[in-house]
C-alpha cells in the first residue's frame, strides 16, 4: 500500500516537473577538499539514494517526514471516535493504510528535495505552504480513483461544492481521533453536534491564522475553489445537453452516462490543476515563500505552457486567492499581466545572455541524457560549484559580480548584487555575512526540465 501510493505520487511529480525526483541531499564534513574561496562552507553535499519508509515506526496517532533521516515514519494507534456509529472504539488504525497520509508525507519529502529552505519557518507562509502543498497533492489525487469519483459525482449530482469525500483529507484518521469528519476539509467543517457546514471565505483569516495547518488551509481552500470553478465551467455544456438546454437537472438520481461524463471532466480538471501546482514550484523563490509568490508562480507556470487560457484557469486562481485576502507584493494590480513574472529584457546578443546561455547549453548537454539519479546529482554538483578550476555557476556569478556585468546579470536573473568589490564587501558587512571579499551567497540547485 505504502509503496504503491508513493510511486504514484512520484510519477505525478516527475510528469509535471519533467525530470526525475531527487531527495534532498545530506551535508557532510569535507576536510580533504581544497578551499579556494574563504566564503565556502566546510561541508559538501552527499547524494541520497533512496527515501526510507517505516510503515510501523510509531505507536501513536501520527506520521511525518524526517528531513534528517530522509525517511517517512508512520504510526498506529487505538481508535477513539466521537460516536460508536462512526468507528469501533479501540480498533487499531494504521496510518500506513491511508492514501491521503502517505501522499501527504511523500509530498513533504519531494518538496524538501526541490526547495531545501522551505522547511525553515522564516515566514508564516513558508512553513504553512509545506502543509498546504502536501494536502493539495493528496486531495487532487483523489480524482484518479474512478469508482470513488463516480460514487461522489452521483451522490452530489455533479455539484462538487457540496459536502463530499473528494474534498476531505484522511477521513478514517479524523474520525478515529474524535472528529465527526475528516482530519481536514477543503470545503467545510463539522460542529460539535456532527452537522457539516460549508466554510465561507473570510479575508481577515489571512491576517489572524498563524498556526501552519490552519494557515495552510486557506491556500488549500483557494486552490480547491479554483478547481471547482473550472470544473463547473467545463461541465456546463454537458449539463445543457443532458437537460434539453435548461442546464437544471431534474430531481432524483442522474443518468449513469451523465455520471461518467461529469467524472471524466472532474478527473481531467484535477489532473491539470495538480500539474500546474507542481510546475509552479520551479517559479518560486528559494526561500521566504509567501502565498502571493506562489500565486505569481502558478500564473507564470501556466502562461509558459498555455498561451491562451480558454478554460479560465488563471482567472479562477486569482479570484479564489483574492476572496481570501491573499495578494502578491510589489505588483500594481491583481491582473494576470501584472502577476506573471516578466521575461528578461536583454536581447539574445547581449554579453550577459551569451555567458549564461552558453553555460546552460553545456549543462543541458551534459545532464540531459543521463538516466541514473546518482550520475545526475554528481554532474549537477560539478556545474554548481567546481573545485578543479573549471568553474561552475557559483564562480561564474562571482566573476560577474566583481566585474562589470553586475547590472545586466541582475536584469537577467533577478539577483541583486551591487557592482564592484568594495560594494560587495559592504553588502556582506551590512547583512552580517562572514565573507571578507564578496557577499556570501549559495547556488542551491540547477535542474533541467523536459516538459510535454
Amino acid at each position: 500500500m505504502v509503496y504503491a501510493v508513493i510511486m504514484t505520487t512520484i510519477a505525478n511529480f516527475e510528469k509535471a516537473l519533467g525530470r526525475p525526483v531527487m531527495w534532498s541531499e545530506r551535508f557532510v564534513t569535507d576536510n580533504s577538499r581544497r578551499r579556494k574561496r574563504r566564503n565556502q562552507p566546510p561541508l559538501k553535499p552527499e547524494f541520497v539514494q533512496r527515501l526510507r519508509v517505516y510503515p510501523h515506526a510509531l505507536r501513536q496517532g501520527n506520521a511525518f517526514y524526517d528531513p534528517d533521516r530522509k525517511a517517512l515514519l508512520f504510526g498506529y494507534f487505538q481508535s477513539r471516535p466521537a460516536s460508536r456509529q462512526l468507528q469501533l472504539p479501540g480498533s487499531t488504525i494504521f496510518t500506513c493504510l491511508s492514501h491521503d497520509i502517505i501522499a501527504h508525507e511523500t509530498a513533504h519529502a519531494i518538496l524538501d528535495g526541490v526547495h531545501r529552505r522551505y522547511i525553515d519557518p522564516t515566514h508564516p507562509d513558508t512553513f504553512a505552504f509545506h502543509e498546504a502543498f502536501a494536502d493539495l497533492v493528496a486531495l487532487l489525487q483523489h480524482f484518479t480513483f474512478p469508482e470513488v469519483l463516480r460514487s461522489q459525482i452521483s451522490r452530489t449530482r455533479g455539484d462538487l461544492q457540496q459536502q463530499n469525500l473528494l474534498a476531505q483529507l484522511a477521513l478514517e484518521f479524523g474520525q478515529a481521533t474524535g472528529s465527526y469528519g475528516s482530519l481536514r476539509d477543503a470545503l467545510g467543517s463539522f460542529d460539535d453536534q456532527g452537522n457539516w457546514h460549508p466554510r465561507q471565505p473570510d479575508p481577515s483569516d489571512y491576517e489572524t491564522q498563524l498556526e501552519p495547518h490552519d494557515r495552510g488551509g486557506l491556500l488549500v481552500a483557494a486552490i480547491f475553489e479554483a478547481f471547482v470553478t473550472v470544473y463547473q465551467s467545463r461541465v456546463e455544456r454537458i449539463r445543457r445537453i443532458a437537460t434539453g438546454g435548461s442546464g437544471i437537472l431534474p430531481p432524483g438520481a442522474i443518468h449513469p452516462d451523465l455520471v461518467d461524463e461529469l467524472a471524466a471532466a472532474a478527473a481531467r480538471t484535477a489532473g491539470e490543476v495538480l500539474r500546474i501546482c507542481i510546475r509552479a514550484l520551479d517559479y518560486c523563490p528559494p526561500m521566504d515563500l509567501t502565498f502571493g509568490d506562489y500565486l505569481r508562480a502558478i500564473i507564470t507556470a501556466d502562461l509558459d505552457q498555455v498561451s491562451i487560457d480558454d478554460k479560465g484557469y488563471r482567472v479562477a486562481f486569482v479570484e479564489a486567492f483574492r476572496r481570501r485576502g491573499i495578494s502578491a507584493e510589489e505588483v500594481p494590480s491583481m491582473a494576470i499581466e501584472d502577476l506573471a513574472y516578466e521575461r528578461h529584457p536583454l536581447g539574445p546578443k547581449d554579453p550577459a545572455v551569451k555567458v549564461i546561455a552558453s553555460f546552460l547549453r553545456e549543462f543541458a548537454a551534459s545532464v540531459g541524457y543521463l538516466s541514473n539519479r546518482r550520475d545526475i546529482f554528481n554532474e549537477t554538483q560539478r556545474f554548481i560549484e567546481d573545485d578543479d578550476g573549471r568553474g561552475g555557476l557559483h564562480l561564474l556569478i562571482e566573476k560577474a559580480i566583481a566585474g562589470n556585468m553586475s547590472r545586466k546579470l541582475q536584469k537577467l536573473t533577478g539577483l541583486m548584487f551591487p557592482a564592484g568589490e568594495q560594494k560587495c564587501r559592504k553588502l556582506g558587512i551590512e547583512y552580517g555575512y562572514l565573507a571578507k571579499k564578496l557577499a556570501s551567497y549559495a547556488v542551491g540547485n540547477i535542474s533541467l526540465a523536459r516538459r510535454a
